[in-house]
């Protein structure tokens, strides 16, 4: 298969490492989180989830778990690059914390989508 023909948030494999396609010329590795740039063109392996897909109630499908784990790396990654950053402790601190909570709290609404279809202050809008 080539990388192209791949969904955004799949896994595969590409030169014995594990990857998830972030975007359409990106990816992620599993194990560093270090993004690679791939070619439209480049054969991969797609590997095959052995969790079920969840569906919401607009009828589009994600694999919760391949979002947690996207979530995780992009927050992490966030937070290495300000630790890189020449700030000093007071004002890192606060900023991280922040960006903690964040990430928790856009989990907790990825839980209550697959928990309850749709969360509660989103169907008030429907």
């Amino acid at each position: 298969m080539k990388f192209y023909q791949l969904d955004n948030g799949q896994a595969f494999r590409f030169q014995n490492i594990s990857y998830t396609k972030v975007s359409p010329v990106l990816a992620s590795c599993v194990e560093t989180g270090a993004q690679k740039f791939m070619r439209r063109a480049d054969v991969v392996e797609p590997v095959i989830e052995s969790h079920a897909n969840t569906q919401s109630n607009d009828g589009k499908t994600f694999q919760k778990t391949v979002v947690l784990k996207l979530i995780d790396q992009s927050f992490n990654t966030t937070i290495s690059q300000l630790s890189s950053m020449s700030l000093d402790e007071s004002a890192r601190a606060p900023l991280i914390e922040t960006i903690d909570q964040l990430k928790a709290h856009l989990k907790n609404e990825i839980n209550q989508l697959v928990t309850h279809g749709r969360h509660a202050k989103y169907n008030k809008n429907r």
